[in-house]
């Protein structure tokens, strides 16, 4: 008799690994003043992890002005009838609230904000322009 044995990594595998790397990650960076601005998982017939950081340069409004998001909100804030001093603005969606950090790559929701309660990033759609562009 053979044992099947599974040779692909599965997408559970992936979120634990992922899981357990990510804090220990976001702290080296943050010693070596780097910030995190995306991070992407691939898995399969093995395990890719991709990261994308950068150095941290804080702006009057305590947001790293040289993160990927950043530079893409100060290149294209018009694109989408944002105002141009809105990064860093507070804004709530539901009962949370976020800090604006700025526009992310190809994305269907184009916008990043850092919830304030937990410092998790997430990405919003264009429907939350006028949260943004108003703030709290």
């Amino acid at each position: 008799m053979t044992k099947n044995i599974e040779t692909a990594v599965s997408k559970e595998t992936a979120v634990d690994i992922r899981t357990r790397l990510m804090p220990q990650i976001e702290l080296l960076f943050k010693e070596h003043g780097l910030e995190l601005d995306t991070s992407n998982v691939k898995y399969g017939d093995g395990f890719v992890l991709k990261l994308e950081a950068s150095k941290i340069t804080l702006g009057k409004n305590g947001i790293n002005t040289t993160s990927a998001a950043a530079q893409r909100f100060a290149a294209s804030w018009y694109v989408y009838d944002l105002l141009p001093n809105t990064l860093g603005n507070k804004f709530f969606v539901g009962s949370s609230e976020y800090i604006f950090l700025g526009i992310s790559k190809g994305s269907k929701n184009p916008f990043v904000g850092r919830q304030v309660s937990t410092g998790k990033a997430f990405r919003f759609s264009k429907q939350a322009v006028d949260a943004i562009n108003n703030g709290v």
